[in-house]
């Protein structure tokens, strides 16, 4: 089949072969530029499409200003390609749903149709005020894992919601921070983030492999402010203001891995940057893979990459 793009990596720890998968851009829709990218890669169990798009094969939109209406062309390409990627709907871990204005009841509609399509994933819906085509108001963002717990919801404490999908070496998560506490509650803690945290999840913040948070058209205020001191936010600078609903002040999109991640890059050799950016290449932009060969380093697990889709 032409569509797939198969490459194969050698795990240092067992010396098996692990099959990686690329779907190009050409099999389901288009853009009108070149796109460096592809629309699916599935790697060690794990899956992760770009941003899909109510786009058809030409570059123009399908029912444009229909959010409704788009959400079922995009949920229809997302089965396709987990379908071209042996995936199930149910390996659906989170949906990150960037979507354009519309009345309330018409987002909510959108939000329904992709919880009863994929059942027990993390839905991160971010209001975005355009997109680059006119017309177009839908674009969403797949992780996926073969083998993956159900959603878990906790409140953690006063204006703090976590839900998480345990999808093995990775957990996905979605941090709400609710409207800033009443002058009767005192403002939580990094500490009492912190135990939330771990309560919730497992994991502690020296876990977090990426974090993406939106802000309120209002900013959040001190509300990041017990996030970034508990080490949940890399980058306060960094959050992007959009339209967020039901008394939602900050919205944080987090991958948190199973063992702790060194906290700079200084604790990693060369080598090991070097094999990293060389896999993320490889994964993000197709190039050959790599083969992993055994080190004299202390640590014989073998090099692994995560793909991050790029949003403005």
């Amino acid at each position: 089949m032409q569509w797939v793009g198969v490459g194969f990596m050698i795990d240092s720890m067992t010396a098996q072969p692990r099959i990686r998968l690329r779907i190009p851009f050409s099999e389901l829709w288009s853009m009108r530029i070149e796109h460096p990218y592809s629309l699916l890669v599935r790697a060690d169990g794990l899956a992760w499409t770009c941003g899909q798009c109510p786009l058809a094969p030409d570059g123009s939109v399908l029912a444009p200003d229909d959010l409704v209406q788009q959400a079922e062309h995009v949920e229809k390409y997302i089965e396709r390609l987990l379908d071209m990627a042996g995936l199930s709907r149910s390996s659906v871990g989170k949906l990150v749903l960037y979507h354009g204005p519309a009345e309330p009841a018409r987002t909510e509609r959108m939000l329904r149709r992709f919880q009863t399509a994929f059942p027990g994933a993390v839905l991160v819906p971010v209001g975005t005020p355009f997109f680059y085509y006119p017309g177009m108001c839908l674009e969403a963002d797949v992780h996926a894992a073969e083998r993956r717990s159900p959603i878990t919801h906790s409140s953690g404490f006063q204006g703090l919601r976590i839900e998480s999908v345990d999808a093995g070496e990775l957990i996905w998560v979605s941090l709400k921070v609710l409207a800033e506490p009443t002058r009767t509650l005192s403002a939580p803690t990094a500490d009492m983030v912190r135990d939330a945290l771990r309560s919730a999840i497992g994991v502690s913040a020296d876990a977090l492999l990426a974090d993406h948070w939106f802000v309120g058209a209002h900013g959040a205020g001190p509300a990041l402010e017990p996030l970034r001191e508990a080490g949940l936010v890399t980058d306060p600078g960094a959050a992007v203001g959009v339209t967020l609903f039901g008394g939602i002040v900050a919205l944080g999109e987090l991958t948190f891995a199973r063992e702790r991640v060194a906290p700079s890059s200084h604790a990693m050799s060369s080598h090991s940057r070097t094999c990293v950016l060389h896999a993320a290449a490889t994964t993000i932009f197709g190039l050959p893979p790599a083969v992993s060969r055994p080190t004299t380093h202390s640590s014989s697990k073998p090099e692994k990459s995560w793909h991050r889709s790029r949003k403005p």
